[in-house]
């Protein structure tokens, strides 16, 4: 596990530094504020910086030869309830966005998400997560951003 931990940050590292430098070549700003460059280049200083957040571990483990094998139920790839549950909603979401609102169908997948990641979670602590995650955002968004998600049902 350490040695693909390993791996894979400096991959990602490589990514961040090709990312950062395509995006100056944009222009960090412009005449009214940020440029196209700018997020880009932000996101890229992100992924670097946590890129090194996951070798540091990893080089830590494998120099005290503590990797530990990955367990396989844990792995969201080989559990087809855990793919068909994370798809299924999406495709939730994308049916109810328009007529029920951003947040009952973001509060439903996240939901669902939760119990995905958190099988120990019950039902009305993951809807609790999921209702005030979905609130906080729709809040974050409509009033802090200006942009408008939709509505639906609620009088928001």
């Amino acid at each position: 596990m350490a040695k693909r931990d390993i791996t894979a940050g400096f991959l990602f590292i490589l990514l961040g530094l090709f990312v950062g430098s395509m995006s100056l070549k944009l222009g960090y700003m412009s005449e009214y504020g940020p440029g196209p460059g700018f997020m880009p280049f932000w996101l890229a200083v992100i992924l670097i910086g946590c890129s090194i957040a996951i070798i540091i571990p990893a080089f830590k483990s494998l120099r005290q030869g503590t990797s530990e094998p990955v367990a396989k139920d844990l792995l969201l790839f080989t559990n087809p309830f855990a793919v068909f549950v994370a798809l299924g909603s999406l495709f939730l979401v994308a049916l109810l966005l328009e007529s029920a609102g951003f947040v009952i169908a973001a509060a439903i997948a996240i939901t669902l998400y939760t119990r995905l990641v958190k099988p120990d979670y019950h039902w009305i602590r993951s809807a609790a997560f999921g209702l005030v995650s979905s609130i906080i955002i729709y809040g974050l968004f409509n009033y802090v951003l200006g942009v408008n998600l939709p509505r639906g049902v609620l009088p928001l």
